[in-house]
């Protein structure tokens, strides 16, 4: 699996041009902190884009002076202090994961082990990983996710981590 976190969009909530961009990818941001402004294409009027959660921005689509769609989305903001860990169980095994069962987690790269519960467990499988041979997009995985608590500071999005799932009741 992978280290990930909830993210939310900033969105052009009507079309215009992108006056500024108040942000660089990496920054952190807080909820309805000004992340860009944009012209209104219809009034002239500057409209305040805003972080809708607190966290770090991990994706810019915009630069001064381009012109933005309505619903166009000029950034991406994690929720790092909600990091989770997200895992691949093969269909095979889907059907012994329930919800609340415990899991232990280790991070490999960091050498850290931490303890958490599983709270979500996907309806339907992940798409086969591009580039992926055909024998493996036969076997379908389900994302099943955990939260990581007491954060080490050194975790990041996208590291790597290993899980063994408790199914025994433990």
């Amino acid at each position: 699996g992978r280290v990930d976190a909830p993210k939310a969009a900033v969105v052009a909530v009507t079309a215009g041009r992108l006056r500024s961009v108040e942000v660089a990818e990496g920054d952190t941001v807080d909820d309805d902190q000004i992340v860009g402004w944009l012209e209104d294409a219809a009034t002239g009027a500057s409209v305040a884009l805003r972080a809708p959660v607190n966290g770090v921005v991990t994706t810019l689509n915009g630069r001064r002076g381009e012109n933005l769609v309505a619903g166009a989305v000029l950034a991406e903001v994690h929720e790092i202090s909600r990091l989770q860990a997200v895992l691949e169980v093969e269909e095979t095994r889907i059907d012994e994961v329930v919800l609340g069962q415990r899991v232990e987690l280790t991070f490999p790269t960091l050498g850290v082990r931490a303890t958490s519960r599983v709270v979500e467990i996907a309806p339907r499988p992940l798409p086969p990983e591009a580039g992926a041979s055909e024998r493996t997009k036969k076997v379908r995985k389900f994302a099943v996710k955990a939260p990581i608590e007491d954060v080490d500071p050194r975790l990041r999005l996208g590291v790597a981590v290993k899980a063994r799932i408790f199914t025994d009741g433990s």
